[in-house]
């Protein structure tokens, strides 16, 4: 009678094999062409039988064991696509409206690139982290740096120049006191709305141009004021 074989090392690098299988997302750590590998080293440690075979199976058993344990340390990480991730999502989350749509369009493509190198059958190893980190902090900077559309102060400016017209003119006393003071009021109001804006001061440019609309359609003279008093008392 033959000794019984010695599993010992291949139980070993099994176990090892199993600990990365059974992790969190291998196939997401680990290049596709090393997962590969380890399953297939895994699956031939796998057929080999635990009942029946002695020493004289020792070298299969050995070189199972071997292969195996070589799967597990040729393992390769994926480059790290955080930053990258990072940079389109911030992508995504630009509001379109307020940039030009030709600049929006043409980084647009960059971010798309940038999603088909992040898919896992594209990914780079880590051994290439420094490129992919480049590239990842090169799309955040366009991202960061792409212009917003400048805020439209026409409307505004005829506003104002209407209302100034208004209480320039010779008439301006016979407007109630009331809506004159509104329209003054108002005009004041639009010396503090900054220039130069950009888009995102759109709202308080638009909210002082009505103000002042609102203001101008809202004079009253006094004798049509005392002429609808009238009217209503009979």
């Amino acid at each position: 009678e033959y000794q019984g074989a010695n599993y010992t090392a291949l139980d070993a690098a099994k176990a090892a094999a199993e600990k990365i299988l059974n992790s969190a997302n291998p196939d997401d750590t680990y290049t596709i062409a090393t997962m590969a590998a380890l399953r297939e080293k895994y699956a031939a440690a796998q057929g080999i039988p635990t009942i029946g075979w002695d020493i004289r199976n020792q070298n299969a058993i050995d070189k199972a064991a071997s292969e195996l344990n070589a799967a597990v340390s040729g393992l390769v990480k994926f480059a790290n696509y955080a930053t990258m991730q990072a940079a389109v999502t911030a992508f995504e989350k630009l509001n379109a409206e307020f940039y030009d749509p030709a600049d929006l369009a043409a980084l647009k493509v960059k971010v798309d690139a940038a999603k088909q190198e992040m898919l896992r059958e594209n990914k780079l190893d880590a051994s290439q982290q420094a490129d992919v980190n480049a590239r990842a902090m090169a799309l955040m900077k366009e991202i960061n740096s792409l212009q917003k559309l400048p805020a439209n102060y026409d409307a505004f400016n005829a506003a104002v120049a209407a209302a100034k017209a208004k209480i320039e003119a010779s008439d301006f006393q016979n407007y109630t006191s009331a809506s004159a003071k509104a329209l003054s009021d108002a005009y004041l109001a639009s010396a503090s709305i900054e220039t130069g804006k950009d888009i995102t001061y759109q709202a308080t440019i638009d909210a002082a141009t009505k103000a002042i609309n609102d203001a101008i359609a809202g004079l009253t003279l006094k004798g049509c004021l005392l002429y609808t008093s009238d009217a209503a008392d009979e």
